[in-house]
């Protein structure tokens, strides 16, 4: 269960549909409980600090394009005090 769900960006997908992702940053429970999920949902999360998640796109181990543009987008609204 996330504490607090930020919205970091609504990204199209361009060139053959009219979908629209909504992403979020969450902040997760010290521990998650379960959630009711799609029969074809397969979600499992994985916590990481912030230093996790920037030697995990450095080192290659994160290379989904959304995924590194969500994490940059956050950290330039969300900056680390």
């Amino acid at each position: 269960m996330a504490l607090v769900a930020l919205p970091v960006a609504a990204l199209p997908a361009p060139g053959y549909c009219d979908e629209v992702h909504h992403h979020f940053f969450a902040t997760l429970a010290a521990e998650p409980a379960g959630q009711p999920l799609d029969t074809d949902e397969n979600l499992a999360p994985i916590p990481l600090t912030a230093a996790e998640i920037d030697a995990a796109i450095d080192d290659g181990t994160i290379t989904d394009g959304k995924t590194i543009i969500l994490w940059h987008l956050y950290k330039r609204k969300h900056p680390s005090p």
